[in-house]
């Protein structure tokens, strides 16, 4: 497919809407009841904010090069991926790095798949989904084979 979406505006506003309160509720519920060891939570909701990022990136980037202009969907993308960092930093403080690495990779990779799925339409063939779990497999053996380097 391809990577520049056309959707009408206030659609796209709408799933970004419901993205955002989504990740309100799931922080909310994370925070609340304490799920995860200290950091995870951090690192759940960074891969949230920093997979949204790239969907905002599959509008506002083409936008930009193609058109010249700023689009909403660039200040979105640019101010997720400020909020992705921070919070990925904080759970990297407070909590085992091999975890919030992994989950912080995983929900990068994953919201933007099911969100393309859901929303705009796109299908998930076997060897993209072949190379999403090498991808995820990947991140969980580096992150164990550093975090063995480093204890």
């Amino acid at each position: 497919g391809s990577s520049y979406l056309s959707l009408n505006e206030w659609d796209f506003l709408m799933v970004t809407i419901i993205i955002i309160g989504g990740i309100i509720i799931i922080s909310d519920f994370l925070y609340k009841f304490d799920v995860y060891d200290s950091g995870i939570e951090e690192g759940v909701i960074a891969g949230l904010f920093g997979g949204f990022a790239s969907i905002f990136g599959k509008i506002g980037i083409p936008i930009l090069i193609n058109e010249y202009s700023i689009h909403w969907t660039f200040i979105a993308l640019i101010l997720a991926q400020i909020v992705s960092f921070f919070l990925f930093q904080k759970g990297l403080h407070s909590g085992k790095m091999e975890k919030v690495v992994s989950v912080f990779t995983g929900m990068a990779i994953v919201l933007p798949i099911f969100v393309g799925i859901l929303f705009f339409g796109e299908e998930l063939y076997l060897l993209n989904f072949l190379v999403i779990m090498l991808i995820l497999l990947g991140s969980w053996l580096l992150t164990k084979r550093y975090s063995s380097l480093i204890m």
